[in-house]
């Protein structure tokens, strides 16, 4: 009696583990090419927020723009944002921008200060934050507070923007020194930072594949991981004479929570002269059971770009891609001047 049980729980188990990964497809069913997008670093500067699609664009010689678009790609909204040092205007939006409720910031690391604005483009609130923010990196804000993620020495830092005073922080272990033979083959830091039902969530763009969670005070308390994922290391390479660049796979290029489920996407990477490019790109799904379902985007097969998930909506999912003219219209077969497009993808 003793052996038949032994036998069911391994036979359990057995079937648990394959059940545990799922695969699906992702199919292209609508596309949109924004305009003139602000692409220093694309999961800071486009997204989506309340089921609305946004995107922070280069605008004028005078001003930015916050641009909202419908889940059908519909205008909704353009809110210019005027350039300069007086209230409610910026110079340098590098770190991008945050929504969060009805209200998104930005913060600007050239006048250290971070401008909250209502949806609607008004101007709510503006902070001097008097150099508590490293340059480079990126952040996440809520109603009382803004959490930094760095890449030289500062992990995660959790920061009450109101009193403009650093309540935690959360330091790597090895701490990066900004010079070439230091840095030479050392993995990229460069993560997508979010927060949900406060909790904090970081995710690397190079390999190993981790998602971190940690609590708002930036107690870790749990890793997500996607051992089935075999990608190159994203890091410092410096093949040419004063000219840094960065290789590698984007293992984890952004991620999007809704519900608990944790979506990160792989997709696209950037050459070097000793490593072949994975050539696919997935969707890693999270589900709150533990189960991880991997979908695939057979439309982006072979594409040399930068590929994103945004969010997503029932079966629907808003992804964000960027390239050469040439490899965009491979994807929509059309004549199309632009260097980057969302696209709707169906389940």
């Amino acid at each position: 009696m003793k052996n038949v049980v032994i036998v069911l729980i391994l036979l359990l188990i057995v079937g648990c583990n394959k059940l545990s990964l799922k695969k699906n497809e992702a199919k292209l069913i609508n596309h949109f090419s924004p305009k003139q997008i602000y692409s220093y670093n694309p999961s800071l500067t486009v997204g989506l927020h309340k089921n609305q699609i946004y995107y922070f664009s280069q605008g004028t010689s005078n001003t930015y723009e916050v641009n909202l678009l419908s889940l059908n790609f519909d205008v909704v909204k353009s809110i210019k944002i005027n350039k300069g040092k007086g209230p409610g205007e910026i110079i340098n939006p590098s770190h991008g921008l945050s929504f969060f409720d009805q209200k998104f910031a930005v913060y600007d690391s050239v006048l250290n200060k971070l401008v909250i604005y209502k949806i609607d483009g008004s101007l709510l609130e503006e902070y001097n934050l008097d150099n508590i923010i490293p340059r480079g990196g990126s952040f996440a804000i809520d109603d009382n507070y803004l959490y930094y993620h760095g890449v030289m020495t500062k992990k995660l830092l959790k920061i009450d923007y109101k009193k403009s005073k650093i309540i935690d922080t959360l330091e790597y272990q090895e701490k990066y020194q900004p010079n070439r033979n230091y840095l030479s083959k050392k993995r990229v830091r460069i993560a997508s930072l979010k927060i949900y039902n406060k909790n904090i969530y970081l995710a690397y763009r190079s390999s190993p594949y981790e998602i971190s969670q940690y609590t708002d005070n930036l107690e870790l308390t749990k890793i997500l991981h996607n051992k089935k994922l075999k990608t190159n290391p994203l890091i410092y390479s410096f093949e040419k004479k004063n000219q840094p660049i960065i290789q590698g796979d984007f293992t984890i290029s952004n991620i999007f929570i809704d519900n608990g489920t944790v979506y990160s996407s792989f997709g696209g990477g950037l050459n070097g002269t000793d490593m072949t490019l994975n050539k696919d790109y997935y969707i890693t799904v999270h589900k709150k059971n533990g189960n991880i379902e991997i979908i695939s985007i057979p439309c982006l097969k072979n594409m040399k770009v930068y590929g994103q998930v945004l969010g997503v909506v029932n079966r629907y999912i808003y992804y964000y891609i960027e390239g050469s003219k040439d490899e965009i219209n491979k994807i929509v077969n059309n004549d199309i001047q632009s260097m980057n497009m969302i696209l709707k993808l169906k389940i």
